[in-house]
């Protein structure tokens, strides 16, 4: 009786020990989930006061956090790109911008730019709140999520090009 109970506390041991090197993988991903529910829930509150949220600096900071762990596990989890870490909320910003004053006529190829950086920002805070629904579904070994690694890629490759001609005034000037 002694040696099962001595082998049962092992295997919960061994369990525990695997839940806690899971947790510790998604680090990233729960980081991101958090600021993802902060940025919802700051524009939920600032849509109730009748606010525009695209100029708030507490609402770019938070959106900055965000920018920020996603290039965290653009590191870990985009095996189809280069893993890129050095892309900012200025090139976001820069496509909002764009967005808001160029029209289709002044440059088509630049406004779809523009629209890409922005659909794969949102297209990530979308996939972020449906890992917050079942953190499970993520696999620990992050470059193993399809979906992840895809959307790190649109992500990595439009933001590439946003931070080549949209940050760079000898390139583009608006």
């Amino acid at each position: 009786f002694e040696k099962v109970l001595n082998q049962l506390n092992y295997f919960q041991l061994y369990v525990f020990e695997l839940m806690l090197i899971e947790k510790d993988a998604r680090r990233f991903i729960n980081k991101a989930i958090d600021i993802e529910q902060e940025i919802k829930s700051f524009e939920i509150r600032e849509k109730l006061k009748g606010t525009i949220v695209i100029m708030s600096p507490a609402y770019n900071k938070l959106r900055k956090q965000f920018i920020e762990a996603i290039c965290q596990i653009n590191v870990v989890a985009n095996t189809a790109g280069k893993g890129r870490d050095d892309l900012t909320l200025e090139i976001l910003l820069a496509a909002e911008e764009i967005i808001r004053t160029v029209s289709n006529h002044k440059s088509l190829a630049v406004r779809k730019l523009a629209q890409q950086i922005k659909n794969t920002f949102d297209n990530l805070r979308h996939l972020f709140r449906k890992y917050c629904e079942n953190i499970e579904i993520v696999d620990p070994q992050l470059k193993n999520n399809n979906d992840l690694g895809e959307s790190l890629f649109a992500f990595e490759k439009a933001w590439d090009k946003g931070k080549t001609f949209f940050l760079s005034p000898k390139i583009y000037n608006m």
